[in-house]
Order: structure tokens, then sequence, then C-alpha cells
């Protein structure tokens, strides 16, 4: 039908991106609210998107509990590989008891002697102030803290586990128009973007 699909597809990967960044405060909070960590928890949503006789998409809602039954064998097959690819991309590591209270017992043990189970004396590295401002003139990437880079590393492995996910956002050509929209602008959300457009310098 001679019909430019790429066009489409951009402008319903730009409905998903506002629809997401749109609650993205509530998100925030929920997660904040209810886990100790940031990447214990995951969400998958549906997007329901009709096309009008002029190609033009629009949203009809978003599911935050899609169904994953499967009608046919293609239904299985599909939904079976997005489930096998989201819990890649998660990175679930399994919970180890025993390796667990052992690590606690060795931090408690440190906490209390002041030494390291290598026999140094145990110094707190003091930690640097996550400053937003600092962060948005830092000209070079190589005075982050061990901290940030961590977190960046967490989000390149992530990455490299989408299987056939698509980052939509943040990537180097969404960056500069969707980062208006966010209410508030938060330290790794920052550090993310400017990690991901150092790398196309």
């Amino acid at each position: 039908m001679n019909i430019d699909t790429h066009i489409i597809f951009q402008k319903i990967k730009d409905i998903a991106i506002k629809a997401i960044l749109s609650a993205e405060p509530q998100y925030y909070n929920s997660v904040v609210r209810s886990t100790k960590y940031h990447n214990s928890c995951f969400e998958l949503y549906g997007f329901d998107v009709l096309l009008d006789s002029n190609l033009r998409p629009w949203l009809i809602e978003v599911n935050v509990c899609p169904s994953l039954n499967s009608s046919s064998p293609l239904d299985k097959k599909i939904k079976c590989s997005l489930l096998s690819d989201i819990l890649h991309l998660v990175g679930i590591i399994p919970y180890n008891k025993k390796h667990y209270e052992k690590q606690q017992q060795i931090e408690k043990l440190e906490k209390l002697t002041g030494i390291t189970r290598d026999g140094q004396y145990a110094t707190k590295t003091p930690v640097r102030n996550r400053n937003i401002k600092d962060l948005l003139s830092m000209q070079n990437l190589s005075e982050l803290s061990e901290e940030d880079r961590c977190m960046l590393m967490d989000c390149e492995d992530e990455y490299n586990r989408r299987g056939q996910f698509t980052r939509i956002f943040p990537c180097v050509c969404t960056i500069d128009k969707y980062t208006k929209y966010f209410e508030s602008m938060r330290y790794n959300n920052v550090l993310l973007w400017k990690s991901i457009k150092s790398q196309y310098k």
C-alpha cells in the first residue's frame, strides 16, 4: 500500500513515551515507598493504540495487567518470547539465605571491631555529594563516584540483556526531545542521559 510504517511506529513510540512520562512522579514515589532497592521490581504495560483512517495513532488505554493468555500458536510464541526477554532483562538474582546471613555477620563484625576481613582498619570512604547542579556542569564523566559508575554499569548490563526489546527512551535521538516533560530532574536520570550522549560524541 506504499505506507511508510517507520513513521507510524515512531508516532506510536512517541505516544508510549509521553504516556509513561506523564505518570513518572507516581511511578517513582511508588517504587521509593514500596521497595528498598530500585531494581527489585518491574512492571509490564500493554498499550492499546488505534490507527484512524489517516493512519494517525490514538492511545485507547494502558493496561497495567495485560493478558498473557495465548489463543493461538503464534500468540503463544510471541508471549513466551516476551516473558523470556522480560525475565532476562530484569536480571533476577536468586536469593541465597546462607550467603546473605554470612555477609550480614561479616559487616556487623567489621562495624564492631573496625577491622576488615583482610586485616586492615575499616575507614569510611567519604561519599561524594550527589549534587545535580555539579553533574549538569560536569564536562568529563571520569570524575564520577563509584556509586555512579555502578549505576551506569547496571544500566549497560540491562541493555545488553534486552533480547527483542527496543529502548525508545532514553536514547541519543530522544533524550533532548523528551527531558522537558519531566516534572523534576533526578540525579540518576541526568547521569544516564549524559552517559548515553557522551558515547555518541
